[in-house]
């Protein structure tokens, strides 16, 4: 009898699972970071990530997203970098967690993909990267993404000077748009680029 209610469980969470990813915008200009923002090389990223004692460096992404036209930003502060970010202006970006590309009405500048090693966090660095890629890259209009119940990621955002634009719905069955008050968002297609 468990087993049968282990199994009804699993089947009802499996199609009641709603991944809700909210999308963030900035069109205002930032002002120049305190700190200096660093563009990495990808044999800057593959020397981090060859570091043994950055046990986390694996988080900061896969090197071929450089062939995509991926640039890679680090907060440094001190002589060390804090906090890390990957940026890349297109008027369509995929987003692994809706599983499928999403298309603006103009080119933006997306930023993804951003960490801050733990030993640093709770320091204000990811506002910091945030608002230091867009002033590196002349402050375009800057779309920004994260899952809703990353609520540290959500508040870094909103502290960087973000507004929120829209969010998507992804369930098993079906993809929602919601709260499109950016007039960004021009719509969604499953797969990759």
């Amino acid at each position: 009898m468990a087993s049968v209610i282990r199994l009804t469980t699993r089947i009802v969470a499996a199609f009641t699972r709603i991944q809700e990813v909210l999308f963030f915008h900035s069109e205002r200009s930032d002002p120049s970071p305190v700190h200096r923002i660093a563009e990495l090389s990808r044999s800057d990223l593959e020397l981090i990530q060859s570091d043994p004692k950055r046990p986390w460096a694996g988080e900061l992404g896969d090197a071929s997203w450089f062939e995509n036209g991926g640039r890679l930003y680090a907060l440094e502060r001190e002589g060390v970098y804090v906090s890390f970010g990957w940026a890349m202006t297109s008027n369509k970006f995929h987003v692994g967690e809706v599983g499928g590309i999403v298309r603006l009405a103009r080119k933006v500048l997306w930023i993804w993909n951003c960490f801050t090693p733990p030993e640093y966090r709770g320091a204000g660095h990811y506002p910091t990267l945030l608002r230091g890629i867009r002033h590196a890259l002349a402050n375009p209009p800057t779309m920004i993404y994260c899952v809703r119940e990353n609520r540290a990621s959500r508040r870094g955002i909103m502290n960087a000077g973000f507004e929120d634009a829209f969010s998507i719905m992804r369930h098993r069955l079906f993809v929602v748009c919601r709260n499109n008050v950016s007039r960004l968002y021009v719509g969604y297609s499953p797969g990759k680029r």
